[in-house]
Parts: structure tokens; C-alpha cells; sequence
């Protein structure tokens, strides 16, 4: 299994395009056996620091393997919604775990 951790940065006044982009991808995250395994946004967080650029949210997802997930990426649908993607979102982080 292989875990990611994406923290997630959108763009101002772009929550509505973000939600969309995420309801669309949830459907081809699933169907190459990917699952959300936590969501958090940004209301939740806390952080010790003023200071700090926070993400809007931070996700963790699984694949039953690399291969699966490097099939997720390079997915046809996945990748017709880029132009929906780059407006949401302004920056993502991604921190990968294999077990």
C-alpha cells in the first residue's frame, strides 16, 4: 500500500472550482482503487505559529500500490480536468509513504 499526503492550497475566492474539481477526481481516484482516507480543512487545523503559510486543507489517500497510483496520474479524465484544477488550486504539497 502506498500513502500520500497532500496539503492543499487554494486560490482566493476559488472554493466553489475546488469543490468541483474534487468531486469530479473522486470518482478516478476510486476507480484505480484509491480511497480518501482522511480530510481535513483548514477550520480544524491548528497551528502553534501566526507565521505559518497553512494549507486549506491536507488529505490522505491510499493506493493499493506505486503502479496504482502512477496509473491515477496519468489518467485520461484526471488529466482533462487540469485547467479546472489550476484554478482552484495554487499550490499542493505531496509527502508519499509506501508500506
Amino acid at each position: 500500500m502506498i500513502l500520500i499526503t497532500l496539503f492543499l492550497y487554494i486560490h482566493e475566492n476559488q472554493e466553489s472550482n475546488y469543490y468541483n474539481y474534487e468531486e469530479a477526481v473522486l470518482p478516478i481516484l476510486e476507480k484505480h482503487g484509491g480511497q480518501m482516507m482522511t480530510k481535513i480543512g483548514k477550520g480544524n487545523l491548528v497551528w502553534n505559529s501566526d507565521n505559518l503559510n497553512c494549507p486549506d486543507e491536507i488529505h490522505v489517500v491510499s493506493f493499493p500500490s506505486k503502479i496504482a497510483y502512477k496509473e491515477y496520474i496519468v489518467d485520461p479524465e484526471r488529466i482533462a480536468l487540469s485547467d479546472l484544477r489550476k484554478s482552484a488550486i495554487k499550490e499542493t504539497m505531496v509527502m508519499q509513504e509506501v508500506q
